[in-house]
């Protein structure tokens, strides 16, 4: 189970199938950060905002206190888009762009930012799409 702490995150399906967990299905639009060691074991779930049907608002500081707090080194993202389509928006890339550079000053890795479909299977990672 990758939700449990300690266990290893290792490609996007996992941080998705973790987020669908998390997030069940929600109507409203939901953005977390998966704190992870090293070793990329899962030191905790922090969701750092629930906003409306169609956008969150997300603090990069917020998301950098938890990293800070939790003494993780890495972090995924990973959000929803009730809508149901996973392909990440302009909004969602400009967000990712801003968390890498914070997190590049902080002295963290962002693995990846993966995105979930309302009610569907389907994600989209930044990283397998190589936008990360």
């Amino acid at each position: 189970d990758p939700s449990a702490p300690g266990e290893p995150l290792t490609n996007a399906k996992q941080a998705a199938d973790l987020a669908r967990a998390m997030i069940l299905d929600d109507a409203r639009e939901h953005f977390a950060v998966v704190l992870l060691s090293a070793a990329n074991k899962v030191l905790g779930w922090y969701e750092t905002s629930i906003g409306g049907m169609g956008s969150t608002t997300v603090d990069p500081r917020v998301i950098f206190r938890a990293a800070l707090l939790s003494g993780a080194v890495a972090m995924i993202l990973v959000h929803n888009h009730p809508s149901g389509e996973a392909r990440p928006s302009a909004a969602d890339e400009d967000i990712t762009r801003v968390l890498q550079s914070g997190a590049k000053i902080l002295g963290y890795q962002i693995l990846d930012h993966v995105i979930i479909g309302h009610g569907s299977e389907g994600h989209d990672s930044f990283l397998d799409a190589g936008r990360l």
